[in-house]
């Protein structure tokens, strides 16, 4: 039987195969989550920076309407076909890469790790996200 490996750790040990290039910088984290959004649904996707998070979002919630858990996609590897063979959803990479990171849906941010979003970030993923899609915000 095989040890047990942390994906978290194992992501962040092995950069080369989850990044383009290293040190992971926040524009790469936010355009690679849109790729895989765009691969996964058809919708709208916008990446801005506000201070020093960098945000993307979907007018769709990707995160509910894909089904399964959420706390999963941030926390694991999961299989997404759709990008390829071995390929994985991105939101755990943003998670082993970012030093904070949020989540944005239904009018409620919900911290992932490290600080909280200032309310001038909230105000800003509020107006872009409203009440019916999902941002995800990192800072690396």
């Amino acid at each position: 039987m095989f040890p047990r490996v942390d994906p978290i750790t194992y992501i962040q040990s092995r950069p080369e195969i989850f990044l383009f290039s290293a040190p992971a910088c926040g524009a790469e984290l936010v355009t690679r989550m849109a790729e895989h959004i765009l691969l996964e649904l058809d919708a709208t996707v916008t990446c801005w920076r506000a201070d020093d998070w960098w945000l993307v979002s979907c007018d769709v919630d990707w995160l509910t309407n894909s089904g399964g858990s959420m706390s999963n996609r941030f926390a694991s590897l999961v299989a997404f076909p759709e990008a390829g063979d071995n390929s994985s959803h991105y939101e755990v990479v943003m998670t082993a890469y970012s030093t904070s990171m949020f989540t944005y849906a239904s009018d409620q941010a919900t911290i992932i790790k490290g600080a909280e979003p200032s309310a001038q970030v909230v105000q800003s993923v509020s107006l872009r996200c409203g009440s019916v899609g999902r941002c995800i915000g990192v800072r690396v």
